[in-house]
């Protein structure tokens, strides 16, 4: 995934998570990015995609996050 990509899917969830998805027009995604529409439009189909991209990353982090919170007791446990 390319960093522009990435930093979009960053600024973008974190406006929806603001404001809300329905209260974010592309508008407002335009200028929390400082991206045009043409450049939503080359990496994402709608703003929905957007939503969806923020969606994954957030729970990939947070699996990544209670994985190592969850090794280390295990571990313990087993000792």
């Amino acid at each position: 995934m390319t960093e522009l990509r990435e930093e979009i899917i960053k600024k973008a969830f974190l406006q929806f998570l603001n404001r809300g998805y329905k209260a974010c027009s592309l508008k407002t995604l335009e200028q929390a990015t400082g991206l045009t529409k043409g450049a939503f439009y080359y990496y994402f189909k709608d703003k929905k995609e957007i939503l969806e991209a923020g969606m994954e990353r957030y729970f990939s982090v947070m699996k990544e996050e209670s994985e190592e919170d969850v090794e280390p007791l295990c571990e313990s446990i087993l000792i």
